[in-house]
């Protein structure tokens, strides 16, 4: 009877896109492995046969310069960083199946097969590649594809390449492609994005690198040893490598898979992804769900640079993972980018979380506790109609609109206040009629409670723990069939309130001079090329007539990092340096690194951006060759920033 009902049990195999383990995860790593887990839990609690996949790309060109930058072996790097990222996953709760790392050998192995398997079928020769490639999206453009110089994916400086590659036909299954997305229309979700992909192959497809032989990090070809396999053709292979293709567990997921990736990859996925498949003769995935950015409160998106990238360790220290996943889940419209403001995240947990839901898991538990603690049915009246919702919410994430699902959900958790409200229990004298109004909350908690898991899977456990029932299949639930007694547990989500911190408005980094030249539309300016550490930006200064070119370069001075772009005489200027006093000494910090962050302590660093009018309201004056702000000096992890200056000159 088991076998049988196993071999009828419908499949879902969902995955995110792996991640460089290059720098530790931030808050959009959080967003889609929060996705893909609500889709992963939500299916298993519907009694689908489930396999849930997450891991690590590790045979980049950018893994390996993280590691020299870190003077680490690139092993003992990648094995550093994995550990952060597995240990991500459980912060977040994540119910993955798997974590594929690239550099195992039941990828490599796999990796190098459908290599093989698409050269013998001829579909890829040796040439030389002559154009520009990016390092941090680790792809090749040719002069036409930059935009304004510059990578048109990531807007970072390219830089000229030219090796011996090996390349893939692209080109012979571009009308195949372009027949499976027209024809199916639920292949890329959403269709904003799935029009995107179609306006994009309406130019001819170019043959893609799929080998280097510059690099000798990543997986080697198996009939040329001179190259490894280029990265966008070995990292998407972990989708089958981690079903160990081609055998029973391929057999058994991949015709139902889901890939859940950002919309900066679409092309490597809705495009590449699948001439490698049809190449290699195996069918495409079931879907690419496709997500947007989380940018920070201003709409600015996020980077190390800017100061304003989310930690998502410390918002879960603060308000825990459930109001994470809960905010991220209904907040972020799918495929829309979404913008990740605290104060609004705070607002959610206290009116949302705390009041609708916390309190009304307290109010119900108190209430049946002066009945005696337990309620079991007495076939009383089904008053809320609690299983009307499955077909609703399971129709809403077939349709992969996750946050209309929470937002029915939570308007169910309102109905439910609403009831208990309207019929004012605690003033019913009839025990049987204050029964049938307690057993009528109890049974649609219970059956929000199990909706609701998927995307808060603590907080549920718990409530299911508080009120006594056992949480099962979702298909299996029946109104009349739930039997509470009740435990103590502390507070859901007990209110937070706003603390004051010390901020200071300042983003300060440490930022090397690599460039300097004479501004042709201005006699006191300088442009200035600076090494942040993890990218290059441009400023304009006023110093001209107080150092000279030479003197300014390879120096590392302090950056205000967080100031609004602005032009100065047709240039543009991504930030300010500081310096001290009438003849601009600049503030200096010999020993730190470029891209060192500079604070003071016990105050925490504003990361959003400023207007040049925000600076001048903070005082920084010169105190003992250093820079002091409210009494404390300013810092690096190595150092306290210097400046050849008088004491109480001010810095600007």
């Amino acid at each position: 009877m088991t076998k049988e009902k196993k071999a009828t049990k419908q499949v879902f195999y969902i995955t995110t896109a792996i991640d460089y383990p290059n720098a530790n995860p931030h808050v959009g790593h959080a967003f889609e492995k929060i996705i893909a887990d609500a889709y992963a839990r939500w299916y298993r609690c519907n009694e689908y046969d489930t396999f849930f996949i997450t891991g690590t790309d590790e045979n980049s060109q950018k893994i390996v310069q993280a590691a020299e930058q870190e003077k680490k072996p690139v092993e003992l790097f990648l094995n550093e960083k994995v550990n952060i990222f597995k240990e991500f996953c459980k912060k977040l709760n994540i119910s993955n199946d798997d974590f594929i790392r690239t550099t195992e050998e039941r990828h490599k192995k796999i990796a190098q097969l459908l290599f093989e398997k698409v050269r013998k079928k001829g579909d890829i020769y040796k040439g030389v590649y002559k154009g520009q490639y990016c390092v941090p999206c680790e792809s090749f453009w040719t002069d036409t594809q930059l935009v304004k110089g510059k990578c048109p994916q990531c807007k970072r400086e390219t830089k000229p390449a030219e090796e011996e590659t090996y390349f893939f036909q692209m080109s012979k299954y571009q009308a195949e492609i372009i027949e499976h997305i027209e024809e199916d229309h639920d292949f890329i979700v959403p269709e904003t994005r799935r029009n995107e992909i179609l306006a994009r192959l309406k130019e001819p497809l170019r043959d893609l690198c799929v080998s280097r032989s510059s690099l000798k990090w990543g997986i080697k070809l198996p009939h040329d040893e001179q190259h490894v396999i280029y990265v966008w053709f070995d990292a998407l292979i972990n989708y089958i490598s981690a079903l160990d293709y081609p055998n029973q567990k391929y057999e058994t997921y991949w015709k139902d898979a889901v890939h859940v990736i950002g919309k900066d990859i679409i092309w490597f996925h809705c495009v590449i992804w699948p001439c490698i498949l049809i190449a290699c003769d195996i069918p495409l995935p079931k879907q690419i769900l496709v997500h947007g950015f989380i940018n920070d409160k201003h709409g600015e998106k996020m980077s190390k640079s800017r100061g304003n990238v989310v930690d998502p360790f410390l918002i879960i220290s603060k308000y825990g993972v459930d109001a994470l996943r809960y905010y991220l889940l209904r907040a972020v419209p799918q495929g829309e980018d979404g913008k990740f403001d605290e104060e609004e995240l705070l607002q959610r947990y206290n009116n949302e979380l705390a009041n609708d839901l916390g309190n009304l898991i307290k109010r119900i538990t108190t209430l049946t506790a002066q009945i005696g603690g337990g309620i079991q049915n007495e076939r009383f009246d089904n008053a809320l109609h609690p299983e009307h919702y499955m077909a609703l919410l399971q129709d809403l994430m077939e349709r992969r609109e996750h946050h209309k699902a929470i937002e029915e959900l939570w308007n169910f958790i309102k109905k439910i206040n609403a009831y208990l409200n309207e019929q004012e229990p605690w003033k019913v004298k009839d025990e049987k009629k204050k029964k049938e109004i307690l057993y009528n909350t109890l049974e649609s908690i219970r059956f929000g409670t199990h909706y609701l898991h998927s995307f808060m899977p603590n907080c549920c456990e718990k409530i299911a723990f508080t009120l006594g029932f056992k949480l099962q299949q979702i298909p299996d639930l029946k109104f009349g069939e739930g039997a509470f007694s009740m435990h103590e547990a502390e507070m859901l989500f007990p209110k937070l309130e706003r603390k004051e911190e010390n901020i200071f408005h300042l983003n300060l980094k440490v930022a090397k001079i690599i460039d300097v030249k004479i501004h042709p539309e201005a006699d006191k300016l300088y442009i200035l090329q600076l090494d942040i550490g993890t990218e290059k930006k441009q400023i304009v200064s006023g110093i001209r007539d107080h150092y000279k070119e030479q003197e300014l370069l390879n120096r590392n001075i302090i950056l205000v990092s967080n100031l609004k772009k602005a032009k100065l005489r047709g240039v543009e200027s991504e930030g300010m340096l500081l310096a001290a006093g009438e003849n601009a000494r600049l503030l200096s910090a010999p020993k730190s690194k470029p891209g060192d962050q500079v604070f003071i302590d016990g105050y925490a660093t504003k990361t959003s951006q400023i207007r040049y009018e925000d600076f001048l309201k903070v005082e920084l004056k010169t105190k003992h060759k250093k820079v002091e702000a409210f009494g404390k000096f300013l810092k690096t992890k190595t150092e306290e920033i210097s400046v050849d200056a008088e004491d109480g000159w001010r810095v600007k």
